[in-house]
């Protein structure tokens, strides 16, 4: 007697365990960031035994159109499963095609008793690039006739803001060019109308370089833009004077809209034109000087090509500015004209002395990054900034 009853709590301590683990599973599956959902089949629920009553599941529907779902935001939608049978059902999570998708079940409704329902919840968090989706999560059950049911949720995801194309692109521009480009601020809420309430940079530094304007977003390319409702248009001026090298700024918009208050924009595009550098360390993609680690004991010397350009290259002239940090010295070496007499190139020797005391320049952690400052006759370029980046090792 007494082992019949420890079989049977045995059984009973087994099965609660099992309804507990599913229960926590399905309250709290996280998205685990996978985009190609559950990679095994879970487990099928027992089915009941032989001579035991059926379930017999009835799911009010299999398909939810979200409709539009904003980028940022989480769709949920209750699908009801009933049970007509006369025995219990039993519910339990099956595979999803995304990581973004999940079926969450009520709280201790993992059984449902006959003529009882419970919900089971889909949530679908979109982690993809705007457009339309379709996504299933599947619900495993141990009713005989209806071992699985794949609940289908579709809809388009969208946005409340954004510019076409998603950043202002310059392109490769001189260094003592000022040139505009114009990129449409399209808003596909119904109401309220974008306004576009102010602006700032990210990087401060350099933000009198760059000028923002908005005006009316025209007709024409208001209809352009599938479900667009609103627009502006933004016209950026990079002025004279950037540093050679990529242009690394971005505008923050903020608008009138409480689902997209800021907006991101990044300016891309490059600093080049007459006046370039050229030599050993010289980064074109970053425009940057990248000396690395120096030995304070023994100091180094470097070597860069000032290359002057179009048709004032000839009359040209440099002259060293300000360094950072001021150990850092800087002189000018003997200039050439190109046999080709297109460009006249300039040495410009750069020197880190011997005893130097130790510090990181390298632009990253606490460091700030180097800069030489060339001063130029150049009549729209009227000095070049070389930043450079190195660390001083006692």
């Amino acid at each position: 007697m007494k082992t019949h009853v420890a079989i049977l709590l045995s059984i009973a301590l087994g099965l609660a365990t099992g309804l507990g683990a599913t229960v926590l599973q399905l309250n709290t599956a996280p998205w685990d960031g996978d985009p190609g959902g559950d990679a095994v089949d879970p487990p099928l629920p027992d089915l009941p035994e032989p001579g035991e009553p059926l379930p017999k599941l009835v799911v009010n529907q299999t398909r939810f159109d979200f409709g539009r779902l904003n980028l940022d935001k989480e769709g949920n939608h209750d699908f009801v499963f009933t049970n007509q049978g006369l025995g219990r059902l039993v519910l339990r999570p099956g595979r999803t095609s995304c990581g973004c998708v999940v079926a969450q079940f009520e709280e201790n409704q993992i059984v449902v008793l006959p003529g009882r329902s419970t919900k089971v919840t889909v949530k679908y968090k979109p982690k993809e690039e705007p457009g339309p989706y379709e996504q299933t999560a599947e619900v495993n059950t141990n009713d005989p006739e209806l071992r699985k049911v794949k609940l289908v949720i579709t809809g388009k995801v969208t946005v409340a803001v954004k510019t076409v194309p998603s950043e202002v692109a310059f392109g490769r521009i001189s260094a003592g060019e000022s040139v505009a480009r114009t990129v449409p601020v399209y808003c596909y809420l119904a109401e309220p109308p974008l306004e576009i309430q102010g602006h700032s940079f990210a990087r401060n530094g350099i933000a009198d370089h760059f000028e923002v304007t908005f005006g009316p977003l025209p007709s024409d390319q208001l209809e352009q833009e599938p479900d667009v409702q609103s627009g502006q248009l933004m016209r950026v001026t990079v002025k004279p004077g950037l540093p050679l090298g990529p242009i690394q700024q971005t505008i923050v918009l903020q608008t009138n809209l409480k689902t997209a208050a800021s907006l991101e924009v990044p300016i891309v595009g490059s600093i080049g034109g007459e006046l370039t550098v050229a030599g050993r360390g010289w980064n074109d993609e970053t425009g940057v000087l990248e000396i690395g680690p120096v030995d304070s004991r023994e100091g180094v010397q470097w070597r860069l090509i000032l290359i002057a350009r179009g048709e004032h290259h000839r009359e040209v002239r440099f002259q060293p500015g300000p360094c950072r940090p001021d150990l850092l010295e800087v002189e000018l070496g003997e200039s050439f004209e190109s046999a080709d007499g297109k460009t006249t190139q300039t040495t410009l020797i750069i020197r880190i002395p011997k005893g130097s005391p130790g510090g990181s320049y390298l632009g990253t952690g606490p460091g700030e990054i180097g800069r030489i400052v060339v001063h130029t006759t150049h009549p729209q370029i009227p000095e070049l900034r070389i930043p450079v980046s190195f660390a001083i090792l006692d």
